[in-house]
C-alpha cells in the first residue's frame, strides 16, 4: 500500500491503470425525501488521502448554492446536507461525487409530491398554484412561497460588465440594461453629474431600456478605480467599476505615449509628457473649494488663507436652499416626491433621512437633472412608524428640513398595513408576523431601541466628559456624528466599542469654545437620538477660557502671539496658521489629502485571518473605510477596524472570509476624496501540483495547455490561462537537445536523485545547498550506514520502503513542521527598501522549503531571491532565507513559507508585509 501511494502521488498518470485501487463511496446513494424536510449524503474516497468533490451535473459546486451545508468530516470525506429540504420545484435532483480525475458516482435526490397537479405545497402544509411561488407577492400563510433559498432574486436590471480591467488611455465600454418595461435608465457620476456631459464618454441609447457607455479616449491610471452609477429609476441601482492598470512604479502617473513621470507634474499648467497629454483638459479636472459660512463669517475678503501648504483664494459667501414643495401630506405608502436645489451653479446638495443618506435607502429613488438639484421619490410612500425627517444638506450650517406628514387612516391606537389591513400598534415591530404583506415588520420601519446615557451633559471649556450609546437589537452598530460628521474622524474624541452595539465617546480634553453641540447616535435601519453637550463660559463677555483656566479677550485667540500660559489660544486644532486666522472646529474645507493602502491585492484562501491598513499624509486628517457600494466597513461583523492615531486606520479579518465572498474591494478615501482600493480574491485550495477550474474541479497542473480541455468549460485550454505561475509545480524543459518525456516536475523532486522529467532536467545544477547547506544531508543521494556504503536516491529517504539492507533510510523518520517564523508577524517596508524574511522547518528527511506571495509565486524573482542557510537542527532541519531588493508597490501582502518532502507538506502562519508611505 506504501509503494501504491508514492507512485500515485508522484506519478498522477499512472492512475488510469491503478484506477480500481481508488474507488468513490455514496452513503446513501438514492434519497426519497418530502418538501421541506432536511436529508444528508456522504461522500467519501476509498483508497488514497484525496478530498473529494461534489458537484451538480451542471458542474456547479454544491458550496455555491445556498440551500445545501457542505461539511469535511475528514481529509476523504464530506457530507452534504439539504438544512431547509427542497420543494416540489426540483421533483428530482442530481448531485456527482468525484475527484480529480478519478470515477464518478451519481446520487438521485427525490422529493414526493403532496399536492395536485399544477399545485406546489407551503412549508405549513398548504396547496398553492404554481404561479403563486416566487412571484413576489406572499401568498402562503406562512410566507414559504417567497422564503429563500427557495426563491432566488429575480433580476430586474444589469451592468455588463460591472467590473472593467483596462490600461491606461484604452478605450472601453459597458452597458447598462432593465429588463422591466418603461424603465428608462440613465449613467451618472459619483458627483451626480450625467455621464454624457463629461467628455471623455459617450452615451447611446440602443434601445429605451439598454444604454451603452463608450470611454472613447479611455481614462488615466490617475483616475484608478473609477465609479459609474446605472440609475434605474424605480428599481436599485448598480455600479460599474473601471479597474485601470497602473504600469509606473508608486509616485508616478503614465503619459499617453507610456512615459513615466512624477505624480506632481500631471495638472501642473505647464506641459511635461512629449504629447501634453499631463495637460489635456480632457484628464485635468480643477477642484472647488468651498468654506462655510461658519468659517466665512471670521474671514476678511483680503485674507488669504493657506492649509497644509493649499492656498485657498475663493469661496462661496451664501448659498440658499429651495424645497419644492415645501411641506408634503400624504396617508400610508402613498407616492411623494420633492425637489433641493442651491442657488450656487456648481453647489451639490445632499439628501438625509433620518440622518442617513436617501441613497442608501431603498425605499427611495434619487436623481440629479444637474448638479445643483436632487430630486427624492418614494413610489411606495411610508409607513407610520418611525420618524419620517428629511434633511437637505450643503454644509454644516447650511441646512433645511423637508416637512413630511404621514395622515393614519385607522382608528386610535391602530397602524395600516401596506396591504390596507388596520392592526393594533402594539403588534407592528414586535418580531412576529402579523400584517397578511408582512409589513408589520419591516427593517426598514421597525427601529432598534437606541440607549443613550445620559442625554443631556452641561460641562465648562476644556472640561472632559463622555456619553454611552447602546443598540437592544443585536447586531445594531451604533454610529455618533457630531453636526452630521463622524466623531471617528474628529480629533478631540476617543471612541471604544467594548462591543458591536456598545459606543463610548469620551472627550478627554473636553471642547474649548461654549455653545451647544449636538451629536447623534444613529443604528443602520433604524431610528436616532441626540445627546446635547451644553458648554457654559466662566468667563466675562468678551473672554473665553485657555486649557488652563485662564481667561483672556476673545480677540487674542489665533492671533499669532501666545497669550495663554499653557499655550492653547494658538492650539493647530484651532487655528488656521496664516496672515489670517479662523474657528477650525467644524471647517468644512477642501484639501488635498493623499491615502496610502496597502496591500493593494491579497489572493487569500477561505478563513485565513488578514489585514490592511491605509493612511492619510496630513496630520489631523482620517481616512473613511468603505465596500465599493458605499457601505461602511463596520457594517460587516467580519471586518474589526482600529485607529492606532488619527491618521491611520487598520483592517483586521480574524475569521477570515468565506469561499461564496470570491472577491471583494474595499475603498480607502480620504477627506478629499482620493480613493485607493485593495481587492480581496477568496481562492480554494487544491492538492499539491493542482489548479481549480472555474467550475470547482481540481486538476493537475500539467493538464492546462497540453491540447486536451480537461475543465468543463476548457478553461485549462485558453491560452490566457497557460501563463499562471504555480509555485510548486515546474515546467521540463530540453536538455542538450533531448526533450522531457514530462511536462513538469514537483519542485520538491528537484535535485532528489530522481529523474522525473525523463531527460534529467529536474537533476541538472545540483548544488549541496538545494535544501541545507550540508555536503551530507544536502546531497542528491542517501548513504546507508553500514559498509560497503550503499547509496539511495534522496526521494527514497523516508518515503515508506525499506531500500537499504538494515533498513536505516526508515529510521528517525518526522514529518515537516515549521518551527519558526520571523517573531514579528507584520513588517512594514518604505519603497526602494530590503525585506528579509527567514523560515526554518524540522524534518527529516529535511524539507525543501518554498516561499509563496499571495498564495502564488513570487512576483518578480530578478528583485526576490531565496537562499538555503544553515538550520539550528543539522540534517534534522532545514532554513530558507527570502530577500526582496527595491521594495515597491504590489509587493505587499501576505507572504508564507511552506515545506514539502515527498509525502508530506506544512504551511508556516500568514506573515503581513505593508508598504509605509
Amino acid at each position: 500500500m506504501e509503494w501504491f501511494y508514492a507512485i500515485f502521488y508522484r506519478l498522477p498518470s499512472l492512475f488510469s491503470f491503478l484506477g480500481e485501487r481508488v474507488n468513490i463511496r455514496v452513503v446513501p446513494d438514492i434519497i426519497h425525501t418530502q418538501p421541506y424536510e432536511k436529508w444528508k449524503f456522504e461522500c467519501s474516497v476509498i483508497g488514497a488521502d484525496i478530498e473529494p468533490i461534489v458537484k451538480f451535473q451542471d458542474g456547479r459546486l454544491v458550496e455555491s448554492d445556498p440551500n445545501f451545508r457542505v461539511t469535511r468530516i475528514d481529509p476523504n470525506t464530506v457530507s452534504v446536507e439539504a438544512i431547509h429540504g427542497l420543494t416540489e420545484k426540483k421533483e428530482r435532483l442530481s448531485f456527482i461525487c468525484t475527484f480529480p480525475g478519478g470515477p464518478e458516482e451519481e446520487i438521485d435526490v427525490y422529493v414526493r409530491r403532496r399536492c395536485p397537479h399544477g399545485e406546489f405545497m407551503c412549508k405549513d402544509g398548504t396547496c398553492r398554484p404554481e404561479s403563486d411561488f416566487c412571484n413576489g407577492r406572499v401568498d402562503c400563510p406562512d410566507g414559504s412561497d417567497e422564503r429563500p433559498p427557495y426563491c432566488r432574486e429575480i433580476v430586474q436590471v444589469e451592468v455588463k460588465p460591472s467590473i472593467i480591467h483596462v490600461q491606461p488611455y484604452k478605450r472601453f465600454e459597458f452597458e447598462c440594461i432593465s429588463y422591466v418595461p418603461g424603465i428608462k435608465p440613465e449613467a451618472r457620476l459619483p458627483s451626480g453629474i450625467l455621464v454624457s456631459q463629461d467628455p471623455r464618454f459617450n452615451v447611446i441609447y440602443l434601445s429605451p431600456n439598454h444604454l451603452q457607455v463608450n470611454a472613447i479616449y479611455g481614462l488615466t491610471d490617475r483616475d484608478h478605480p473609477f465609479q459609474i452609477y446605472c440609475i434605474f429609476p424605480g428599481l436599485e441601482n448598480r455600479t460599474a467599476v473601471i479597474e485601470i492598470e497602473r504600469p509606473c512604479p508608486s509616485g508616478q502617473f503614465q503619459c499617453m505615449d507610456g512615459r513615466c513621470l512624477p505624480s506632481n507634474v500631471f495638472c501642473d499648467g505647464k506641459s511635461d509628457c512629449s504629447d501634453s497629454s499631463d495637460e489635456n483638459e480632457r484628464y485635468c479636472v480643477w477642484p472647488t473649494i468651498n468654506l462655510s459660512n461658519q468659517i466665512l463669517k471670521h474671514l476678511e475678503n483680503s485674507c488669504h488663507i493657506f492649509f497644509y501648504g493649499f492656498r485657498i483664494t475663493s469661496f462661496i459667501l451664501a448659498v440658499n436652499i429651495r424645497v419644492t414643495p415645501g411641506s408634503i401630506r400624504v396617508v400610508p405608502y402613498q407616492r411623494f416626491q420633492f425637489e433641493c436645489s442651491t442657488s450656487i451653479p456648481g453647489v451639490s446638495p445632499q439628501v438625509t433621512f433620518d440622518e442617513r443618506s436617501v441613497e442608501r435607502d431603498n425605499r427611495f429613488v434619487v436623481t440629479r437633472p444637474s448638479l445643483q438639484t436632487i430630486v427624492v421619490t418614494a413610489p411606495t410612500g411610508l409607513s407610520e412608524i418611525g420618524a419620517h425627517r428629511f434633511k437637505c444638506i450643503v454644509s454644516v450650517n447650511i441646512v433645511k428640513e423637508v416637512d413630511v406628514e404621514i395622515i393614519s387612516e385607522c382608528p386610535p391606537g391602530q397602524l395600516k398595513c401596506r396591504s390596507g389591513e388596520c392592526l393594533p400598534r402594539a403588534v407592528f415591530c414586535d418580531g412576529k408576523y402579523d400584517c397578511p404583506d408582512r409589513s408589520d415588520e419591516d427593517p426598514r420601519s421597525c427601529v432598534p431601541t437606541i440607549i443613550i446615557t445620559p442625554t443631556t451633559i452641561l460641562t465648562r471649556p476644556h472640561e472632559s466628559f463622555q456619553f454611552e450609546c447602546k443598540s437592544v437589537m443585536p447586531g445594531g452598530e451604533p454610529k455618533i456624528t457630531l453636526e452630521g460628521y463622524p466623531v471617528e474622524n474628529d480629533p478631540r474624541f476617543t471612541i471604544v466599542r467594548p462591543s458591536r452595539e456598545h459606543v463610548i465617546v469620551r472627550a478627554e480634553s473636553g471642547i474649548a469654545d461654549p455653545g451647544k453641540y449636538s451629536f447623534t447616535c444613529t443604528v443602520v435601519s433604524a431610528a436616532s437620538k441626540t445627546i446635547v453637550v451644553q458648554v457654559e463660559s466662566v468667563c466675562p463677555p468678551g473672554y473665553s477660557k485657555c486649557k488652563d483656566g485662564m481667561c483672556i479677550l476673545d480677540n487674542q485667540f489665533c492671533d499669532g502671539i501666545i497669550h495663554c500660559r499653557d499655550g492653547s489660544d494658538e492650539d493647530k486644532l484651532r487655528c488656521l496658521i496664516s496672515g489670517c486666522f479662523v474657528t477650525l472646529l467644524l471647517a468644512e474645507v477642501a484639501v488635498d489629502v493623499r491615502v496610502h493602502f496597502t496591500p493593494g491585492e491579497l489572493r487569500i484562501q477561505p478563513g485565513r485571518a488578514f489585514r490592511l491598513e491605509c493612511v492619510t499624509d496630513k496630520p489631523g486628517t482620517s481616512p473613511v473605510l468603505q465596500f465599493l457600494d458605499g457601505r461602511p466597513i463596520t457594517s460587516d461583523p467580519r471586518f474589526v477596524v482600529s485607529r492606532p492615531s488619527t491618521e491611520r486606520a487598520i483592517i483586521d479579518v480574524p475569521g477570515g472570509l468565506d469561499a461564496r465572498d470570491r472577491q471583494i474591494i474595499i475603498e480607502c478615501v480620504s477627506p478629499s476624496g482620493e480613493r485607493k482600493t485593495s481587492t480581496i480574491f477568496i481562492e480554494l485550495g487544491c492538492q499539491p501540483g493542482q489548479r481549480r477550474c472555474p467550475s470547482g474541479q481540481c486538476i493537475f497542473v500539467g493538464q492546462f495547455c497540453d491540447g486536451k480541455p480537461d475543465c468543463d468549460d476548457g478553461f485549462d485550454e485558453k491560452p490566457e490561462n497557460c501563463e499562471y505561475c504555480d509555485p510548486i509545480t515546474k515546467p521540463c524543459e530540453v536538455v542538450n537537445g533531448k526533450p522531457p518525456k514530462e511536462k513538469t516536475y514537483e519542485l520538491h523532486w528537484r535535485c532528489d536523485g530522481e529523474d522525473d522529467c525523463g531527460n534529467r532536467f529536474d537533476e541538472q545544477n545540483c548544488l549541496n545547498d538545494t535544501r541545507v547547506p550540508d555536503k551530507e544531508c544536502g546531497a542528491t543521494h542517501f548513504r546507508c550506514g553500514t559498509e560497503p556504503y550503499q547509496y539511495i536516491p534522496f526521494a527514497y529517504w523516508c518515503d515508506g520502503g525499506r531500500d537499504c539492507r538494515g533498513g536505516e533510510d526508515e529510521n528517525d523518520c518526522s514529518p515537516p513542521t515549521i518551527i519558526q517564523t520571523q517573531r514579528q508577524e507584520t513588517h512594514r517596508v518604505r519603497p526602494g527598501g530590503r525585506l528579509i524574511l527567514e523560515c526554518e522547518a524540522s524534518g527529516v528527511p529535511p524539507p525543501m522549503i518554498i516561499w509563496r506571495f499571495n498564495w502564488r509565486c513570487l512576483r518578480d524573482e530578478t528583485r526576490m531571491r531565496t537562499q538555503a542557510v544553515p538550520s539550528s537542527l543539522g540534517c534534522k532541519g532545514s532554513k530558507s532565507r527570502l530577500t526582496i531588493e527595491n521594495f515597491r508597490e504590489g509587493d505587499d501582502g501576505i507572504y508564507n513559507c511552506e515545506a514539502l518532502t515527498s509525502k508530506e507538506r506544512a504551511m508556516s502562519q500568514d506573515i503581513f508585509v505593508f508598504l509605509s508611505p
